[in-house]
Parts: C-alpha cells; sequence; structure tokens
C-alpha cells in the first residue's frame, strides 16, 4: 500500500510530519503515492487539528522526483500521469490553507524539487542538493517548476538551471534564494520541528491567507480588492481579537487558529 511508504504523524500541537518513505528508491514517487499526498494535503488544509505541515523524507533522498521504473510497467501516458497525478499534488499543496515547510534531508530532483518549490518553506541540510533534471533526459519542466522557480531565481537563472541542470549545493541553493536556511544534516529534524511550532503557535487562519495573496497573479487593482475581502475576514477572527487584547495588555498572543 502506497500509504506505508508515507509516514504521518501529527503531534499534540498541530504539527504535521508527512515523510516519504522509499529510500531504497530516493523517494521517487508512484502516481499513487502521489494521490495519497494529494488526499493528506486536501484534508489538512480543513483539518483545525493541523496548524502546519512539514515534508520530509527518509534515507539519502528527499525525492527525485517520478519512479521511472513505474513507466516501464504502467499503460498510463505522461499527459494522464501528469493531469491525473503530480498537477493535483502541486496544486493541493499550493491551495492548502496551511503553510508547508520543506525540510530537504538529501538530492531533490525533477518532480522532486518540483514539490519543494511548492512548499511555502525550504530548509535543508548541508549534505543535500537540488537539480532540475529534466533537460537531462530531454524532458521539459513540470509539477509546477515552470512556474516556481522563475518566481524565486529570477527568468534567466530559471533557463540557466533548467537548460543545464547543474547540481546544486545547499549553500549555492541558500545563495541563490531557493531556501531560507541550511542546517547540519543531524539537526534537520530538530530545527524543523522547533521552525513548525513557530508557525504552528501563530495566527494559522491569517497564515492560510496570506499564502493565499502571495500566490495570487494579476493586476495592481485585482490584489488590492482580495487584499480588502481578507482583511475583512482577518478580523472577524479569533486569532484577531487574541492579538489585539494582547498587544494592548501588554503579553504574548495566544493563538489558537480560529
Amino acid at each position: 500500500m502506497a500509504m506505508e511508504e508515507i509516514v504521518r504523524n501529527l503531534s499534540d500541537d498541530g504539527i504535521l510530519t508527512l515523510t516519504l518513505n522509499r529510500p531504497k528508491v530516493f523517494n521517487a514517487v508512484t502516481c499513487e503515492v502521489c494521490q495519497n499526498l494529494t488526499t493528506i494535503f486536501t484534508y489538512a488544509s480543513s483539518n483545525e487539528a493541523v496548524r502546519v505541515i512539514v515534508l520530509t523524507a527518509e534515507g539519502r533522498g528527499f525525492c527525485t522526483g517520478q519512479d521511472l521504473a513505474e513507466l516501464k510497467t504502467s499503460d498510463m501516458g505522461i499527459t494522464e500521469r501528469l493531469e491525473s497525478c503530480f498537477n493535483p499534488l502541486v496544486e493541493s499543496m499550493v491551495n492548502c490553507s496551511k503553510p508547508i515547510i520543506a525540510a530537504i534531508n538529501g538530492v531533490a530532483a525533477g518532480a522532486g524539487m518540483s514539490l519543494a518549490l511548492a512548499c511555502d518553506i525550504r530548509i535543508m541540510a548541508d549534505t543535500a542538493s537540488f537539480t532540475t533534471a529534466f533537460s537531462k533526459i530531454g524532458l521539459v519542466p513540470d509539477s509546477g517548476m515552470s512556474h516556481t522557480l522563475p518566481k524565486l531565481v529570477g527568468k534567466s537563472k530559471a533557463f540557466e538551471l533548467l537548460c543545464l541542470s547543474p547540481k546544486i549545493s545547499a549553500e549555492e541553493a541558500l545563495s541563490l534564494g531557493l531556501v531560507s536556511e541550511v542546517v547540519a544534516s543531524d539537526d534537520l529534524g530538530a530545527r524543523a520541528n522547533t521552525l513548525a511550532a513557530t508557525y504552528a503557535n501563530g495566527p494559522t487562519k491569517a497564515y492560510g491567507l496570506i499564502k493565499d495573496l502571495l500566490n495570487t497573479d494579476g493586476t495592481l487593482e485585482a490584489l488590492l480588492g482580495k487584499e480588502t475581502n481578507y482583511q475583512n475576514q482577518a478580523t472577524q477572527t479569533a486569532d484577531h481579537k487574541e492579538g489585539m487584547a494582547a498587544f494592548f495588555e501588554k503579553r504574548p498572543a495566544n493563538f489558537k487558529g480560529k
């Protein structure tokens, strides 16, 4: 069962940790794994018990994209594979109302890099690396990378990385803005949990609205209208009322994500 290839743990403080568990193939993903991840992200988005999500993996790889071995035995063509498996997964991550932290423990290649880029925050072990990979086998980027990568590094650098597919070390990824932090490999799990706890203790309703605003493309006029709508929604939350009370009472806010 593919669900056994995704280890799930929900802590009492609302941190949902998803661990890809196919270390023998560097956590390359099958369509079934993608579909189950989509289900999890969709469920987590509306589950008040979940405040933040950490996506990581077992072994030496974060994710090397599509399991190419599956291509040899599947009757599913590439169009169907993307439309029914990978595209819905990326959409479920982007549309998820909870912050998603990628704790990148090893190589992230191809669609595996795409999944990392679809997360809201990325931290990386100092031994991990990225590579776009697609052009190495004569392919174009998929799973959203042509959208996310240029937003992070600019169009010209994205073109270079997609065409030449160099290995990007953790320090290079940090300098390019692909990740926000690099930590020692042994410290990655602890740092991810500490960071996740910071988000879990915050006003997660507002975080979800912020995430959607940042993922919105369009004119300034349209975005200003959406900001106004979302600000109105935010003022109705219990977290806003708690934040205001804490401000005037000069104490830390106790946010509940409501």
